[in-house]
């Protein structure tokens, strides 16, 4: 019953939204009904109230977004979702009064604004759980909760999961436990079902609709890690967490943790907002125009440094593997030695790599080999931010050996990103499989913030010259 509710995403969120936004115009109209009696339509104050009411209503809406009403709101618990509109609600009750004050509404009176707090309170809960209610009527009972599926035996495994269970945000429902490998001792399985190994995931999955996984042991391999992905590459909404002592040997810490578990949110379809890469379209033309203009002395003084230190061309111009696995041709100021073209072998390269010229270690040292991919920025080959594009002949041998290697590819690549200012330049296949997980992370967390905080790290990158050979 449960895989036959099948509303597209984006349609559910307006439709929630939707119903948001008439609640809220209720609450203020029942509002205005107990303040000022029902000739309130013919006052001074409703039609106050008409000149503000697009304002008014989306700052309520947008305190309900910032207060995660939007976000995994399948899983939430009753009393957590109260909860986060009681805090909406009194964050909009402000809002609304500043935007009656700023916008000169003076005859908006302040017991409605009141008044207005306790009825959308009120009617969003009593709309959202009811909702919520019928859903579970009609389509199942465990419709609202997160199936958990737990990697690890040990007794650390069964702990977490007693954790999650009596979490009182999350409605969970346990699925059981995977074992990493043979020497693992098996908690009671009677009570706790151990449903297989690492290999036996994709059947597991396929006979349990699992909603989320929590990688717990501490014998998981990163190529195990690789294999459960891939095992879920078309699960829709799965959400991995990891223990933080298993996190922080895989990936970066800087991340979003509920009750201690850090989270790496997995899905194959990325739930992104609609405007957002609209809007990072435009904040690309709008910044890389903006460093053209700024950085030329700085494009002058490097391109007289290459030409007088070595020679060759000033530019290294080569095809990398973009969006969607298409090539494009990606511009780079000359770091290494020119060689023709017969005699170049492709690899890594190594921290004291010969083939470097003295002028670009100091370029690769603070990532200024990078400036005129601004350009491919403009000509929309690349972004600002996101996972760096590799060539044609690294591509095919990673995707290769590295299951999901090709999500790399479901964003444009950039110039800066998530890997690049938590990890090193990738010198090796395990390099590249770890690098791959800074990636994924990125890919499925996308937002104006994250890209904010990959900026900031960026700039102490470039100061600093640390994270670079």
């Amino acid at each position: 019953m449960k895989m036959m509710f099948k509303l597209k995403k984006p349609f559910i969120y307006l439709l929630i939204i939707f119903c948001d936004v008439v609640v809220l115009f209720m609450s203020d109209i029942l509002s205005f009904l107990t303040v000022l009696g029902k000739d309130f339509y013919f006052s001074n104050n409703y039609s106050d109230y008409s000149r503000v009411i697009t304002f008014i209503i989306t700052f309520k809406v947008f305190c309900l977004y910032v207060f995660q009403l939007y976000t995994k709101q399948r899983y939430k618990s009753n009393f957590i979702c109260v909860i986060y509109i009681l805090k909406a609600s009194t964050a909009s009750m402000f809002a609304m009064a500043l935007t009656a004050y700023f916008l000169r509404a003076d005859s908006i009176p302040r017991p409605m604004v009141l008044v207005s707090w306790i009825y959308s309170i009120l009617l969003i809960s009593l709309w959202r759980l009811s909702a919520k209610r019928a859903l579970e009527i009609f389509i199942a009972k465990d419709f609202f909760k997160s199936r958990l599926l737990i990697v690890g035996v040990d007794k650390n495994a069964k702990k977490i999961m007693m954790r999650l269970i009596n979490d009182a945000a999350i409605n969970y429902n346990l699925v059981g436990f995977i074992k990493c490998n043979s020497k693992e001792i098996d908690i009671e399985s009677s009570i706790f079902p151990v449903l297989g190994s690492i290999e036996d995931v994709p059947e597991v999955i396929k006979k349990y609709y699992v909603d989320e996984v929590v990688l717990t042991s501490p014998n998981i391999t990163r190529a195990d890690l690789i294999k459960i992905f891939s095992a879920f590459r078309n699960k829709k909404d799965a959400i991995f967490r990891m223990t933080p002592d298993l996190y922080d040997g895989i990936i970066s810490c800087s991340t979003i943790c509920e009750k201690g578990i850090p989270i790496i949110p997995f899905s194959s379809s990325y739930t992104i907002p609609i405007w957002y890469p609209s809007l990072k379209r435009l904040l690309d033309l709008a910044l890389s125009s903006i460093l053209l203009l700024l950085i030329l002395p700085i494009f002058i003084i490097i391109i007289v440094a290459i030409k007088a230190t070595s020679p060759g061309p000033i530019f290294y111009i080569t095809k990398r593997v973009g969006y969607m696995g298409k090539l494009f041709v990606m511009y780079k100021f000359r770091s290494m030695y020119s060689w023709p073209t017969h005699q170049r072998i492709e690899k890594w390269a190594q921290k004291s790599d010969k083939r470097i010229t003295p002028i670009g270690k100091v370029l690769r040292r603070f990532r200024l080999d990078e400036l005129p991919q601004l350009v491919n920025v403009l000509k929309n080959d690349m972004s600002l931010i996101g996972p760096r594009p590799e060539s044609r002949y690294y591509v095919n041998r990673l995707l290769r050996e590295i299951p999901m290697y090709s999500e790399r590819f479901k964003v444009k690549p950039g110039i800066t990103g998530w890997a690049q200012v938590n990890f090193k330049y990738a010198a090796s296949i395990e390099d590249s499989e770890e690098k791959l997980l800074y990636d994924i992370y990125y890919i499925q967390n996308q937002s104006l913030t994250l890209d904010a905080l990959i900026t900031l790290k960026t700039f102490k990158t470039v100061a600093t010259g640390t994270g670079a050979h």
